[in-house]
Formats: C-alpha cells, structure tokens, sequence
C-alpha cells in the first residue's frame, strides 16, 4: 500500500522524502528516533536522532573493520567529531548476530555508503513545515514482526519522493 506525504501521519508528523541514490546499501535498523520507528540509518552519517526532542545530540553508526560489529556512538557537534561524555549516551556496540524486531539482520556493513535519502518530518498533514530531517537507506525493510516499509526514489526529475510503502 502507499501513502502519499500528507497520508502517512505518524503521531502528528508527516514525512517527505528527498532521493540520493538507491542501491544495496550498509544500514543500521534502530528506532531511536522522534517516531520511535525502526528505520534503516547509513553507516558514516552524522545525523541527528531526534530533531524534534533532542536536536543536539547527534549519533553515527560505524561497521568495524572486519565488519562484524557496529558501534553506535553520540556526539556533541554536527560534524561528528567530539563524542558525548553525557553517561546516557555511551557506545553501543552491536555484533552481527544481532537481529532486527522482525527477525532479521540488525544490519548490514556490505553495499554502497551513499544509498541514502533525506526523510523531512512535518509537523502539518501537507508536509508544508519540515522541522527535522533523517537519512534513510533506500529500499525495502521490515520495522515490526507484522509490518515493513519501502522507500525509493519515484520522482528523480525534481528529486523529491512523496511516498512511502508501508505493508
């Protein structure tokens, strides 16, 4: 099924979605984040979780050299530099035996590293005022036992997507 931006409301805030690439991409399934979702976040992005409710407190999600591992670390800066010495907010690692709420990989440290969109959330149902913005990775993934979503680039002429699969 697909929504279009102004369906799909989530607690009040509406999603709009802005291409980069689509392609098997490294991804990290977390759900912290302003909808308590499971989203597939890229590896080596410096983003902000919580634009809404947290807008300092960035985080980056690393695969370990062997690729067996991934840490998640917070920061204080927008460049990913100076990591939070805040006791809330430690690394976190994860190995990859680690599995997703459906049953699935945690994540994945194979593919592209630029496989991503921007996803804008609105507080109004026609996605008019975005007041924060996450990166997803593109393509198809499972967020729940019972449900999954896709995300892809429809509308590469102006490079804005306005829809999301939720099944």
């Amino acid at each position: 099924m697909t929504f279009t931006c102004a369906a799909l409301a989530v607690a009040s805030v509406g999603v709009l979605l802005f291409p980069i690439s689509n392609a098997q991409s490294k991804y990290f399934m977390d759900n912290d984040n302003d909808l308590n979702r499971y989203f597939a976040f890229p590896m080596g992005v410096c983003l902000v979780p919580k634009p809404v409710t947290e807008p300092e407190i960035y985080v980056q999600y690393d695969c370990s050299l062997d690729e067996t591992t991934v840490y998640k670390r917070y920061f204080t800066d927008s460049q990913c530099e100076s990591e939070s010495d805040d006791p809330n907010y430690g690394v976190a690692a994860f190995p990859d035996t680690a599995e997703s709420p459906c049953g699935t990989p945690l994540f994945s440290c194979d593919g592209r590293s630029d496989g991503w969109q921007l996803m804008g959330f609105s507080q109004a149902q026609d996605c008019d005022t975005i007041v924060g913005k996450l990166p997803v990775v593109t393509g198809c993934f499972c967020d729940t036992v019972t449900s999954s979503y896709h995300t892809n680039c429809t509308n590469e002429v102006d490079e804005v997507a306005r829809s999301i699969d939720v099944s």
